[in-house]
C-alpha cells in the first residue's frame, strides 16, 4: 500500500516537474480554456505536497485516522461504553382490572472485562 502510494507520488512528481522549465504555455494535443503555464520556481517539495493534496484518499485516511483515535480515547476510559438508566411500568388495565402493576428501575454500567482494554 504505501509502495503503491509511493509510486504515485513520484510518478506524479515527473509529470509535473517536466512541466517546471519556463513560464511560457504549452501547447498539448487536448483543448484546454486556460493554457497551461510552466513555472521555473516550481520545488519538488511544493510538487509533492500538492499532489499529496489532490489525492483522492486523504480523506479516507483522515477518517481512519479519526476512528483510530476514537477507538484510542475508548480504551483509556474508564467505562467501556456509556452508562444507561432505565425505567418500565407494566399494569393489566387492558386484559383485565386486576390492578396489577410493575415497575422496574435499572442501571447499566458497562465494564471492561480483564484484559479486554
Amino acid at each position: 500500500m504505501k509502495l503503491k502510494m509511493t509510486l504515485l507520488i513520484l510518478s506524479s512528481c515527473y509529470f509535473v516537474s517536466s512541466f517546471a522549465e519556463t513560464n511560457e504555455p504549452v501547447s498539448l494535443t487536448h483543448n484546454h480554456k486556460t493554457p497551461l503555464t510552466r513555472s521555473a520556481g516550481l520545488s519538488l517539495k511544493d510538487v509533492v505536497e500538492k499532489t499529496y493534496q489532490r489525492n483522492p484518499r486523504l480523506a479516507v485516511m483522515q477518517a481512519r485516522l479519526n476512528h483510530v483515535e476514537a477507538l484510542n480515547k475508548n480504551a483509556h476510559s474508564f467505562w467501556s461504553g456509556d452508562p444507561s438508566f432505565t425505567m418500565s411500568h407494566y399494569n393489566d388495565g387492558m386484559s383485565g382490572a386486576n390492578g396489577l402493576q410493575e415497575w422496574e428501575f435499572g442501571m447499566d454500567i458497562p465494564l471492561w472485562l480483564p484484559g479486554q482494554r
